[in-house]
């Protein structure tokens, strides 16, 4: 289980990069209400371990899944130090056409110029 929770989070992870290449805006609201949801998770755990009480399963699992988010966002900005990074010639043509629009792709002085 815990490779597929792997595959996953890279899957999830190059996604999320492409979209932030594609759309800041909007991958920027992603960021806050990502960032909000572990914000409100961190100050509220849903369960006490000091009191002994018992977890309800639902607040576990949103738990689990803020802590699979993070680390999501770690992944993409991996991936953003890489894309900032002196990349292999050989993989840069490839990386534009992946992760950027297609004139972005073509000439490299677009991708710089945008927004």
């Amino acid at each position: 289980m815990a490779v597929l929770y792997m595959a996953m989070a890279v899957v999830i992870g190059i996604f999320l990069f492409w979209l932030r290449c594609r759309s800041v805006v909007l991958f920027g609201f992603i960021e806050l209400i990502f960032s909000l949801v572990i914000i409100h998770l961190t100050a509220h755990p849903g369960y006490g371990l000091l009191a002994g009480s018992q977890a309800n399963y639902p607040e576990v699992l949103v738990s689990r899944w803020a802590g699979f988010l993070a680390a999501i966002y770690v992944f993409v900005r991996g991936l953003d130090n890489i894309d900032k990074g002196p990349p292999p010639l050989w993989l840069r043509p490839t990386w534009r056409k992946i992760f950027y629009s297609r004139q972005a792709a073509k000439d490299p002085r677009a991708a710089k110029t945008q927004p």
